[in-house]
């Protein structure tokens, strides 16, 4: 996938026919590159830095406390084998405008995932529709994640606590980050949740480093 107003990065599909060799027909979820309307650079959504011995991991599984937290790519530079996301049923206009979202996850469930760390694609920030729709995202991506944890969880207290605080930390962070707006003391998050919120973030993060990569075929 790339978006029109989106570029791929040099070798993107030299980089995704390598990890396809090894991951088959699971997914490859890429990280990507953010640029502005002009094309500058702006960061990039890969692991880069280094903790101590561990060193981020040029790929790894796309882990479910990875799904918990979110939507790890829009598709841009990403690779999906073809007759399984047909089988899949493609996008579902149902979970706009989340549907990439909901897309990786049900993809990752049923066939697998992996998070590709080496950007393929300049993804344009601040020039979509995002801006305008921020409300929307919290309540489409709280629907996905309650659906996670029916099919993970049996619907655990404590996975169902996980999405709550997520829903919360979801809206304050569209509203403040797009919308510039507080959404109110009521989605600010209680000790209790942050810590575990914090601590599902460390365990994806973590599945994310090691002491050597992983290699290719």
């Amino acid at each position: 996938f790339c978006h029109d107003d989106d570029t791929l990065e040099a070798g993107a599909l030299t980089r995704l026919m390598a990890l396809q060799k090894t991951t088959g027909r699971q997914a490859v979820l890429s990280a990507f590159n953010e640029i502005d309307e002009a094309g500058k650079r702006l960061g990039t959504t890969a692991y880069t830095r280094r903790f101590w011995l561990l060193k981020p991991k040029s790929w790894t599984r796309y882990s479910l406390a990875a799904q918990y937290l979110g939507n790890v790519t829009c598709g841009d530079g990403s690779l999906y084998d073809r007759a399984l996301l047909l089988e899949l049923g493609g996008f579902d206009p149902s979970y706009y405008p989340a549907a990439d979202y909901a897309l990786n996850v049900a993809y990752a469930r049923k066939y697998g995932a992996v998070i590709n760390n080496v950007p393929t694609s300049n993804y344009r920030i601040g020039v979509n529709e995002s801006r305008q729709i921020y409300r929307q995202f919290p309540d489409a991506m709280l629907r996905v994640r309650r659906e996670l944890r029916q099919t993970t969880s049996g619907g655990s207290s404590l996975t169902g606590r996980l999405v709550e605080a997520l829903h919360r930390n979801t809206v304050r962070d569209a509203c403040l980050s797009w919308g510039g707006v507080d959404p109110g003391p009521e989605y600010r998050l209680r000790p209790l949740d942050r810590l575990l919120l914090e601590g599902t973030k460390a365990v994806a993060r973590l599945q994310r480093y090691g002491f050597r990569d992983q290699s290719l075929k």
